[in-house]
């Protein structure tokens, strides 16, 4: 057990605790999730040491949310069940709870993991698949629970999108250039996001300033999707009802 005279935090902690571990994996079990499969820390460890280049080991989860179906989160089947670095960004499994990581790569996590808001998740697993593909089980093992309990709870959406562009602004800076630029499309994706959720709210101005810096981070990614023309309508419409008659973009 680790503990402190005082609270440092949420990322602080998770990295601390991440890397006391002494075992040759570190799995992850936060304090309102849980393991349903008593063999999947086996199941997961065999694998791996049987695929020695691969950097970890994940499942599908089922996910509990309040007032909602359990349903059951399964990832993207892919060639041999083995997840790349572009598979991870682009389809990132939802929770911690249903993976095991070698502990060799958690030694290595650089200190600009600090600066980064509410959770390391994301990060870690870019920084993990960055060192080999992971590996897939497709069967769910663990329960990811959604509750007001949670440390998301009482966060707007807005709150909740703009935490993770911030994240995902950090981790541009830090990895190197193939990571980057798979991560501009996630970050133009998040922005698209953003601004659906602005015009939800009818704030157009805010939902054409989010388009706006989607679209300096990757044009041609949104320019391709065709849910950024369905903003663009959304905001010609809102436009059109408050009288506004100046561009979108």
């Amino acid at each position: 057990m680790i503990t402190s005279d005082q609270n440092i935090g949420a990322i602080r902690n998770g990295l601390r605790t991440s890397k006391a571990c002494r075992g040759k994996y570190v799995a992850y079990c936060e304090g309102d999730d849980f393991w349903n499969d008593p063999l999947k820390l086996q199941k997961q460890a065999d694998l791996l040491e049987q695929h020695p280049a691969c950097s970890g080991c994940f499942t599908d989860c089922f996910i509990i949310e309040e007032s909602k179906p359990t349903r059951i989160a399964r990832a993207k089947i892919t060639k041999n069940n083995l997840y790349t670095l572009r598979d991870i960004i682009v389809h990132r499994p939802p929770a911690m709870c249903h993976w095991i990581i070698r502990k060799s790569i958690i030694d290595d996590l650089p200190e600009w993991f600090l600066s980064l808001k509410l959770g390391f998740h994301t990060a870690l697993l870019i920084y993990t698949v960055e060192h080999g593909d992971c590996l897939h089980i497709p069967e769910p093992t663990a329960t990811y629970r959604i509750h007001p309990g949670g440390i998301t709870s009482g966060k707007d959406r807005i709150t909740m999108q703009k935490i993770a562009l911030y994240n995902l602004l950090i981790m541009r800076q830090h990895f190197n250039s193939k990571v980057r630029k798979i991560l501009e499309k996630r970050i133009a994706r998040n922005y698209l996001t953003l601004s659906f959720i602005y015009t939800s709210a009818a704030v157009v101005s805010e939902a054409i300033s989010a388009i706006k810096d989607g679209l300096k981070m990757s044009t041609m990614f949104l320019l391709r999707e065709k849910a950024f023309y369905r903003l663009l309508y959304r905001i010609c419409i809102l436009k059109l009802k408050s009288g506004r008659k100046d561009s979108i973009i």
